[in-house]
């Protein structure tokens, strides 16, 4: 059985370790800036991607994202946003926006949800 791949986009070393604890059987790499995220991306290609960061520094990650074919889905992770940035991102395209501190349970129910989520039908031109 292949195991799965998870990128972090985090400074955060304590997200790294809940993240491990929630998915144990998960290959987790780490980065610590969003350009980080992306130059690896490529290589590993996710299953599941989580990031630190505001509407402005997740903007590149989005648009990466939207342009790779079966792109995983985001996972943000915010630490003091308001509600109308945390609206924003999941406008943009984020699949789930959790606060610090994070629950292991409430991190379990997120990965979850977002893996087991449909994926969405492409939009048809009119």
């Amino acid at each position: 059985m292949n195991r799965r791949t998870f990128l972090l986009i985090s400074k955060d070393t304590d997200l790294r370790t809940l993240l491990q604890q929630a998915s144990p059987q998960t290959d987790i790499h780490t980065a610590n800036t969003v350009s980080e995220g992306l130059s690896v991306w490529p290589e590993i290609l996710p299953a599941l991607v989580f990031c630190e960061g505001n509407p402005r520094s997740l903007t590149p990650l989005l648009e990466y994202g939207r342009h790779v074919p079966a792109s995983p889905p985001v996972i943000v992770i915010g630490d003091g946003h308001s509600i109308k940035d945390a609206v924003a991102m999941m406008r943009a395209g984020v699949a789930d926006y959790l606060t610090k501190p994070i629950l292991l349970e409430e991190l379990q129910v997120a990965i979850t949800r977002v893996l087991h989520r449909p994926a969405p039908l492409p939009s048809s031109s009119p």
